[in-house]
């Protein structure tokens, strides 16, 4: 299955439904970055989702654009896009730059999701597919 994408736009935004611990789900807006090696999504989504990153157990240190930065991880109770779903999975939780050129976006969806899976950019037609 392939999902639409506006191929004229610079970022690919696909929307993730993401479930908090209590059940409720919630539709974010990830730009695909198969730049970033794992899933981020700002820290005040996860907090409204219901999420606290600052009750997270793991900790740890990451490359961005701006430098080395201290993070947490927080374990998504669900989260499902491009027709994939995946239980408990880990989403860097951290405060996007106004800089990184993703002004409204919820997070970026990395490499960490599309790992064992054929993804299919096609850049004419507009459409994404993760196989």
């Amino acid at each position: 299955m392939s999902f639409p994408f506006d191929p004229t736009q610079d970022l690919i935004v696909v929307p993730a439904a993401v479930t908090n611990p209590e059940g409720d789900v919630f539709v974010v807006n990830l730009v695909v970055d198969t730049g970033a090696t794992n899933t981020v999504i700002n820290v005040g989504v996860l907090m409204a989702m219901g999420y606290d990153p600052l009750l997270a157990t793991d900790h740890f240190r990451i490359l961005t654009g701006s430098g080395v930065e201290s993070v947490s991880s927080v374990k998504l109770r669900n989260i499902t896009t491009l027709g994939k779903s995946r239980d408990d999975f880990p989403a860097i939780s951290h405060s996007l730059p106004l800089h990184a050129g993703i002004n409204g976006m919820d997070g970026v969806l990395g490499l960490d999701f599309f790992r064992g899976h054929l993804v299919t950019i096609d850049f004419r037609r507009g459409r994404i597919s993760l196989g």
